[in-house]
């Protein structure tokens, strides 16, 4: 084994050894740093500084980054206001969707699409192991290229 790791150029075994860091830290911020950190009221917000340095704290707040219905189509229609009848006659406004809203009739005066809740899941998930896999790169990237300057400066010699 450790012959065949050898065998391996600098640049794929510093690849490697990134993707190898990247999954360290990750079980090392679960296990460790956020129960140590972790009080009555959650994590406190000053102790996501060191993850989002290291970039492990994106995946979990992916839901902030990636757009709310990535790749959904906004088919079904939510109300976002609502009045009574009453107010609507008085303002002489129009009812856009009658509906009954804990025992009051009233009518939705302001609709807006919404992608299905199946579908904006979905995205929330794609977004965020999307994530994962451009972390992972990115640490390939940073080990392959630091394995490369070794190569380099090795061949010099």
């Amino acid at each position: 084994m450790k012959q065949r790791w050898k065998n391996f150029p600098l640049w794929l075994r510093g690849g490697l050894i990134g993707v190898g860091i990247f999954i360290a830290l990750f079980f090392f911020y679960i296990y460790v740093y956020f129960p140590l950190v972790e009080n009555n009221v959650g994590i406190p917000n000053n102790a996501l500084i060191l993850p989002m340095i290291t970039g492990h704290a994106f995946p979990i707040l992916s839901h902030f980054f990636v757009p709310y219905g990535f790749l959904c189509e906004f088919r079904e229609e939510h109300c976002i206001s609502w009045s009574s009848y009453y107010a609507i006659n008085e303002e002489s406004g129009s009812c856009v969707k009658p509906l009954v809203i804990e025992g009051v009739e009233g009518c939705c005066t302001t609709l807006t699409p919404q992608p299905t809740s199946f579908c904006a899941s979905l995205s929330e998930k794609v977004g965020f192991f999307g994530m994962i896999t451009l972390l992972l790169g990115i640490y390939f990237g940073i080990g392959a290229a630091i394995g490369k300057i070794i190569q380099k400066r090795k061949f010099k010699k």
